[in-house]
Parts: C-alpha cells; sequence; structure tokens
C-alpha cells in the first residue's frame, strides 16, 4: 500500500506505505486456553489446576500437592522454564508488556481509522504492535524487557513507568489518541532460543518433549507444535512432523545452543536495545545526520546477523 492507501487503513503518524495481509485474525487468548480446556476435558483428559510443577525427573513431574508419572513428559512452560532441567541455558525468559487504553468514541475512531479491526505492527526493530478490541479499546506492546539473571516475570502487573511509556510510543504513532486514557497495563514472560526460532523435540531416550521459542508469537505457534508433538508421540507421519522445527530421537542439549553466560547476555540485551532505540529516535528527526545514521545503521544491521 502507498501513504494514501495506508491512510484508509489507519491514520499513523508520517505513514508512507504499508503491507497488508487479509489472512490475519485476532483472537482472545483467555477464550482460547478456556476453550481448548473445555474440548480436552470433553475427551477424557485430566487438568490439575492449583498444582504447580516443581521439579522434573526421569517419566516424573513433582507438585507440593503430589506427583504424576508417564512413559512420556511434556515440558511446555516456555520463558517459565527455570526450575527444570537446564533449559534456561537454552531457553531464555524476555517480558513482553501491553497495555489497553479506555474505549474509544466513534467520533475519536474517525479519526484514527482502522474500521476493519486490522491488527497492526510497524517495521522498526523494537516492533511496535496492537489491534482494535471488539470492545472499542486499542490494546498495544512494545520493546519487551530482560531482567539479569534470565528471571521470569511473576506476576502480572506492570508499572507506571512502563505504562507511560508505552501510551507515549502509542500517540506517537496514532498522533488522534492525544489525551486518551490507559486503563489498564499487563505482561509477562516469552521464551526466547538462541537461534530465535522455534522448536518441538522429542527425546524418546529421556521421556522427555518440549516446544516452545516462540519469541512472542505463541500463541499461534503454541497449538500448532502441541500439535506436532502429539503426533511425533503417538508416532504418526503427518505433514507437520516433517517441518523444519521438528526434531525427533534427540534431546534439546543438542538442538538448542546455548545462551552465553551472564552478565554477557544482559549486557549485550542493554546495548543492542539501547542502540536500535537510538536509530529509531534519528529517524524520527527531521534534521540530517550524515554520518551518524548510516553508521547506526551498520550497528545494527551487524547486531541482527549476530543474534540470528
Amino acid at each position: 500500500m502507498d501513504a494514501e492507501q495506508l491512510s484508509e487503513k489507519a491514520r499513523f503518524r508520517n505513514g508512507h506505505g504499508g503491507i497488508y495481509h487479509r489472512q490475519v485474525a485476532t483472537v482472545n487468548p483467555a477464550k482460547l486456553v478456556a476453550g481448548l480446556a473445555e474440548r480436552v476435558e470433553r475427551l477424557g483428559v485430566t487438568i490439575h489446576e492449583q498444582s504447580r510443577a516443581e521439579t522434573l525427573s526421569h517419566h516424573k513431574v513433582s507438585t507440593r500437592e503430589g506427583s504424576v508419572e508417564s512413559p512420556m513428559v511434556v515440558c511446555a512452560t516456555e520463558g517459565y522454564a527455570d526450575r527444570f532441567l537446564d533449559f534456561k541455558r537454552h531457553v531464555i525468559p524476555v517480558q513482553s508488556l501491553v497495555i489497553a487504553t479506555e474505549p474509544l468514541s466513534e467520533a475519536r475512531w474517525q479519526e484514527v481509522g482502522m474500521a476493519e479491526r486490522p491488527a497492526f505492527a510497524d517495521a522498526s526493530r523494537l516492533i511496535n504492535y496492537g489491534h482494535r478490541t471488539a470492545d472499542g479499546r486499542i490494546v498495544f506492546g512494545a520493546r519487551g524487557n530482560y531482567y539479569l539473571g534470565a528471571r521470569s516475570k511473576a506476576d502480572q502487573a506492570i508499572d507506571d513507568g512502563a505504562i507511560r511509556m508505552r501510551r507515549d510510543l502509542l500517540v506517537d504513532l496514532l498522533p488522534a489518541l492525544e489525551g486518551v486514557r490507559v486503563e489498564y497495563g499487563w505482561g509477562g514472560s516469552l521464551g526466547l532460543s538462541r537461534n530465535f526460532r522455534p522448536h518441538a523435540i522429542l527425546d524418546r531416550a529421556s521421556g522427555l518433549a518440549t516446544a516452545g521459542g516462540y519469541a512472542g508469537e505463541g500463541v499461534a505457534a503454541s497449538h500448532l507444535f502441541g500439535r506436532t508433538l502429539a503426533e511425533m508421540i503417538l508416532e504418526r507421519d503427518t505433514e507437520r512432523v516433517r517441518m523444519p522445527w521438528a526434531f525427533s530421537d534427540a534431546s534439546h542439549r543438542q538442538l538448542i545452543k546455548r545462551w552465553e553466560v551472564e552478565p554477557l547476555r544482559w549486557l549485550a540485551a542493554q546495548a543492542i536495545t539501547f542502540s536500535y532505540a537510538g536509530e529509531e529516535a534519528l529517524m524520527r528527526r527531521d534534521k540530517p545526520a550524515p554520518l551518524l545514521k548510516p553508521a547506526l545503521r551498520r550497528l545494527n544491521d551487524r547486531f541482527a546477523s549476530i543474534i540470528e
């Protein structure tokens, strides 16, 4: 889309153009989980709630209330795997934080656009993304955080500073939202593998399977990878088990590269985030920076090649 076509979809600040994907949908993740749970329970599966797994051993998962034994254990804890084996060396938690505005008036929506309720993301290295909800809000997320020591986020709350930063980014992206109140902010931990690619791994020798590394795209991917692992465990020959993300008869230690030790990865995360943000700030300026802009772009291209 050129600038005029983009403005018909949404009125972003200085929108030069965009790519429109028709095969996209938004879902309510909580309703998705509840619907899946109801479905599998009707199939005879028992779901044990309020029973946090504390240890994972050979064919056994232990909780404070008891333990479960199985020929095959699936560890699908994504960004919350720090308790189990050495998964945290291979998949680290990164915090994903979002905000939700108050419901917007029809007059405000006329200024913003988004009449078709599209989801959107920009082309920044520090991706900003959002969508219009069924009840007329905008849910918006940007710029994940990494905690020193690969600590998972223990609760869903986010502080006022994190909310303000995302609100400012949202208003900068959609100036018509100036003055709109943010009513909610929340977040959690996603899993990031060292090669920045997701995986479904079945290790029959140890009786352990795992899936994850979705890098923030797990709402859809976790459903797909769950089906993939189920078919691998049942030894079904399907298109999914032949996909490049599916691995049989090998362990995660063999297939997923280990992350660098601390504090190297924390320092690298801070440096890359600062450099990406600096490039973004320069691109927004009207004043030319003929030496700095190309140098920063080359540096960030180098960062991107290293992490991939």
